[in-house]
């Protein structure tokens, strides 16, 4: 009896009729569209998470087994560097103005 159960099944799955549905033009171009999107963005999930890092990685190794420093010789913008004769005037707190 069980096995004449999933015969029944195993046919009634494989013996498909036709559907004789019509996808207008609208539609496929949507699903085109979206699959397209998807495809996109795997290939930039992967871009961006293997191929760009190992890009700086190699960058990174032949810089160093060339010898060169690859770090800026100058400090960042934010970092403000204090020359001698304004080393000795007191901070000033973040809403007081600067004194001249």
């Amino acid at each position: 009896m069980f096995l004449m159960g999933r015969m029944a099944v195993i046919v009634l799955l494989t013996t498909a009729s036709a559907a004789h549905a019509y996808i207008g033009p609208g539609a496929g171009l949507s699903a085109l569209g979206s699959v397209l999107a998807l495809l996109g963005a795997a290939f930039l999930l992967i871009v961006g998470f293997v191929w760009y890092p190992l890009k700086r990685l190699s960058a990174w190794l032949k810089g160093k087994s060339a010898g060169r420093v690859t770090a800026s010789p100058e400090p960042p913008a934010a970092i403000q560097v204090i020359s001698s004769s304004e080393s000795d005037a007191p901070i000033p707190a973040p809403n007081e103005p600067r004194q001249s």
